[in-house]
């Protein structure tokens, strides 16, 4: 894992060289839910409602929608 960021007290998102941007439940610990980018992930931000920010390898940000 190369990245975390939470979302306020509930969620977590995770990703790294797996290439997988994963949402987490931070009370239970529960995998909610998985994108694979494609790409290493290398750094991670919530931004509007909805959506995520990734970093990847290749340089560039690209944003997920949730």
């Amino acid at each position: 894992m190369n990245a975390l960021c939470s979302e306020g007290d509930s969620t977590v998102y995770s990703g790294g060289y797996d290439c997988k941007l994963k949402k987490w439940d931070a009370s239970t610990l529960q995998n909610l839910g998985e994108c694979n980018v494609g790409l290493c992930i290398n750094a991670i931000c919530v931004g509007p409602p909805g959506s995520v920010y990734v970093g990847a390898s290749n340089g560039y940000l690209t944003r997920i929608e949730i």
